[in-house]
């Protein structure tokens, strides 16, 4: 056989050799990588899961709070005594809206301490008959009038209806010009319902839970 002959077949086996010793050594990264990244995604997903949940809990005693807020404020003597004056005012004075330092300071009170933005009377017909903010909300309908297709007006009507707290979806409010969220609670006087106490919460009351970008 001639030299270069040798030098061919030299070569074809070396070549051949070569290819057969890196297919294993590729077969094993690519294992060795997907099952890292496989494993990589699985800790990633199990990280985001547990962050999830615990921003959950959080949110969930949070609304629990206010829950507790909520019916304490409805069944608050002061309060009951406000709502009536002001129902009364309301309806004897040509839905005229007068207002009340007093009760004022009793809801500012409440405000401080919970970190609500806003409280309402609204009496058994739908009308906004007092709040301490005093937006162009205050003396309309959340029957008839124009804010009846607000989050304000839905969780009134269900907190009336079932004789129960309920908590809105947090949706854009055109009077205060902001995404708000509302909490209702009936309001009782001697075992009877005569209205219900909405609660505005303020827009960082539970958006700052997920504003924190920890993990």
């Amino acid at each position: 056989m001639s030299r270069r002959f040798n030098l061919h077949i030299r070569d074809e086996i070396l070549f051949w050799f070569i290819v057969v010793s890196i297919i294993p050594i590729i077969t094993l990264f690519s294992i060795n990588y997907f099952f890292e990244k496989n494993q990589f995604k699985s800790q990633a997903k199990d990280n985001l899961e547990l962050i999830l949940n615990e921003k959950i809990s959080k949110i969930e005693h949070q609304i629990e709070d206010i829950e507790k807020s909520s019916k304490l404020i409805a069944s608050f003597p002061d309060m009951v005594i406000g709502f009536l004056k002001h129902k009364d005012n309301f309806e004897q004075n040509n839905h005229l809206v007068s207002d009340d330092e007093k009760l004022n300071k009793i809801l500012n009170n409440f405000i401080d301490k919970d970190k609500f933005y806003d409280i309402f009377f609204i009496d058994m017909d739908g009308n906004i008959v007092y709040s301490l903010k005093k937006e162009s909300d205050l003396g309309t309908n959340l029957l008839t009038g124009i804010y009846k297709n607000t989050n304000l007006a839905s969780v009134y009507k269900d907190a009336k209806i079932l004789l129960n707290t309920k908590i809105s979806s947090f949706e854009y409010y055109e009077p205060s010009d902001a995404h708000a969220a509302f909490v209702a609670h009936p309001i009782y006087n001697e075992d009877k319902i005569i209205g219900v106490i909405a609660i505005q919460l303020a827009k960082n009351r539970l958006s700052k839970i997920f504003d924190d970008q920890k993990g």
